[in-house]
Formats: C-alpha cells, structure tokens, sequence
C-alpha cells in the first residue's frame, strides 16, 4: 500500500505524486500485456469534490503512466458497473469519463456486459 500527498491538483502535480507512488510499488510490467482496464470509484452522479469519486485527473495520469511503460499501443478501458441508482452510461457522461476517454484515447466499458 502506498500513501502519497499533495496540495497542488494541478494535472503535473497529480501525474508527479501518482507516477512516484506507483514506482515505489517496484512493480514490472510483463511485456506481453496487451490490455489494461482500469476501474475508477464512481459513487452515483457525485463529482470528485465530494472525495466519493475518483477525479478523472487521476485515472488520465493513470493512463499516461501505463502508456510510458508498456507504449501507446496498450489498449485501454476505463470500466465501471451500473448501480442501484446509478446508470453508468450517464455517469460517465455526467462525471466527465466521456470526455477524458476521447481525450486520452480510452474506450468506456460497461462492467458485467
């Protein structure tokens, strides 16, 4: 488990955090990875200020970091389940995922499909 700190959320300052907290983890990425998904916390339509969301800044510095170490062919998915209340479709949307997957070149995936 890594902790990492900042009060600067401007996107160099995430990535900067983000990028030594993941290195810390002494992690080796196989070479043979060809997909990645990554799963951010999305609590119903409430955006990161709330702290019960994951601010997209961070899974953009997640891509950006995956991309560095295994090359801008890894096909990415940002994946996320419907919940009770929750439609993913409009939560990605409403929480700025939709934007961040055309910006990032990520594909949204509806988890359980």
């Amino acid at each position: 488990m890594v902790l990492a700190r900042t009060s600067d959320f401007s996107n160099e300052e995430i990535s900067k955090v983000l990028w030594r907290a993941i290195d810390s983890l002494d992690y080796t990425f196989s070479p043979n990875i060809k997909n990645v998904v990554i799963k951010p916390n999305l609590m119903y339509y409430w955006d990161y200020t709330t702290g019960e969301t994951t601010d997209p800044k961070i899974v953009s510095a997640i891509i950006d970091y995956v991309r560095e170490k295994l090359g801008n062919a890894i096909q990415i998915f940002i994946a996320e389940a419907d919940a009770s209340a929750m439609r993913t479709k409009y939560a990605f949307k409403v929480l700025g995922y939709e934007k961040l997957s055309k910006e990032v070149r990520a594909a949204l995936s509806k988890a359980g499909l």
